[in-house]
């Protein structure tokens, strides 16, 4: 106001187009032609994605995913020089946080589309995405994140470091760019995974970097105890996984699910007798999927990934699958058969050949 500026606030809530349009309607009436947007707006509310509400998913994505969409559909017709976005760097992934960072990525992508709008004229206006590290002042960081950032390598933003970067957004030839404060770049490239992996295999890397851990894990499930599977998946990412070598899958696998069953050709044990399981296989595999995922109910078309499965959860269900019917399960096959109704019939499929094998060695 020092400057001869005049300061207008509206209270809107940024996901509801109704209101968001009568407010722009009062700002066209009191102030005129718009000239620069800046969406700040966020919601946070982290949680594991498989005990996590559709509720909660669909309010985390109100004020990133409507509200820029809001934003945009009310300024289209006017003079912008700038349509700034807040993204975040958890657009690349974070734990326990799917919801919110599926918001950011989506400001990400959007700011790329509507650059291919100005391009064409029907926007004014440089748009840019800012994928944002952890600020200095921030209610949603838990506690003790500095101390965990620094050992990292990095050190939370500060609006005196910020904001020359978006003074100069202008400049930049790309519709996002991503900013975090570095404190030590090796540290720094360690943890973000840039460091450059031996030239033969990465596997040994990995095994060593986890070996002690699973010691841990199995030391403690031989005492009685049930390793959480949120335990787990902070230590490992899904590329993690495909980069450990087949032993320490599978002393991962007991450690999830207990030992493995390792009765042969496709037969269950039960009692002593072995039971054929040609003809169950999709009531087992659904079975199974509700025990790993806590679901409750299962469609046959929906592929597993829509039910927030992941690699780790991937891993469990094969080995459970393993041990109920007693015959190998590839993780790789939730893959190729990303369905309970794809993947039971490929099941059976390789039982009927087993039977038809067993038979033919007793004839």
């Amino acid at each position: 106001e020092s400057l001869g500026s005049g300061v207008h606030y509206y209270s809107v809530d940024i996901g509801d187009r109704a209101a968001v349009e009568k407010t722009f309607q009062k700002l066209n009436a009191e102030v005129g032609a718009i000239h620069g947007v800046i969406h700040l707006a966020r919601l946070v509310e982290d949680e594991l994605v498989l005990s996590k509400s559709w509720e909660s998913f669909a309010r985390v994505l109100r004020a990133k995913v409507d509200g820029t969409f809001y934003l945009d559909e009310f300024t289209a017709a006017e003079p912008l020089e700038f349509f700034m976005l807040f993204s975040s760097m958890a657009s690349f992934g974070i734990h326990g946080s799917s919801d919110y960072a599926y918001a950011a990525a989506y400001q990400n992508a959007f700011a790329h589309y509507r650059t291919q709008l100005q391009a064409s004229g029907n926007r004014s206006g440089k748009t840019v995405a800012f994928g944002w590290g952890a600020w200095s002042v921030d209610k949603y960081q838990p506690a003790g994140r500095d101390a965990r950032m620094s050992e990292a390598g990095f050190n939370p933003i500060d609006i005196e470091t910020a904001f020359p970067w978006i003074a100069a957004c202008g400049a930049n030839k790309n519709g996002f760019i991503g900013l975090m404060r570095v404190r030590d770049k090796f540290k720094a490239q360690e943890s973000l995974g840039l460091n450059d992996p031996p030239a033969d295999d990465s596997r040994p890397l990995a095994d060593l970097q986890i070996q002690k851990r699973i010691d841990e894990w199995e030391q403690r499930r031989r005492g009685g105890e049930q390793i959480p599977v949120s335990e787990i998946g902070r230590l490992l990412r899904s590329n993690d996984v495909e980069r450990l070598s087949p032993s320490t899958v599978d002393r991962l696998h007991g450690i999830l699910i207990g030992s493995r069953n390792e009765n042969s050709k496709g037969w269950a044990v039960e009692s002593g007798k072995r039971v054929d399981l040609s003809g169950n296989t999709l009531m087992t595999v659904k079975e199974c999927l509700v025990e790993i995922l806590g679901l409750m109910q299962v469609n046959d078309s929906k592929s597993f990934q829509d039910y927030g499965m992941d690699s780790v959860s991937g891993v469990r269900f094969s080995m459970l699958l393993e041990k109920r019917l007693a015959l190998k399960v590839s993780p790789q096959w939730l893959v190729e058969f990303p369905t309970t109704g794809s993947l039971a019939a490929h099941l059976d499929g390789i039982t009927q050949s087993l039977l038809e094998g067993a038979k033919g060695e007793a004839g």
